[in-house]
């Protein structure tokens, strides 16, 4: 899923939508400040908004770059397994012998 021009407008309107919602929050706020339940719900509105930009940045985030970044975690995670599973991982190494002091496990 590619992130498309019309998708990218798409997501722009909205942070632009809930940019402006979240300065007319701030602007109304110092109207009603002797309203302390307004002034309660009109947070909890800016905080919703300010949630759902997050989550619309993460979204394009995940879109625009997740397909890249899967095959590299493949090649990373299948590179580990195999590596791990080799069985000439778990023999000696003469490179790891002189580390340990001179002695040898018996």
């Amino acid at each position: 899923m590619k992130l498309t021009i019309g998708r990218y407008s798409a997501i722009l309107c909205l942070q632009t939508l809930l940019i402006l919602i979240d300065i007319g929050i701030n602007t109304f706020s110092v109207l009603v400040r002797r309203h302390n339940a307004v002034m309660l719900i009109l947070f909890i509105v800016q905080d919703v908004c300010l949630i759902f930009a997050l989550a619309a940045l993460l979204l394009t985030f995940f879109f625009d770059l997740c397909l890249p970044v899967a095959p590299l975690y493949y090649y990373f995670y299948k590179r580990a397994a195999l590596r791990i599973s080799d069985p000439r991982f778990y023999e000696d190494v003469e490179w790891v012998q002189p580390s340990q002091g001179g002695q040898t496990c018996k």
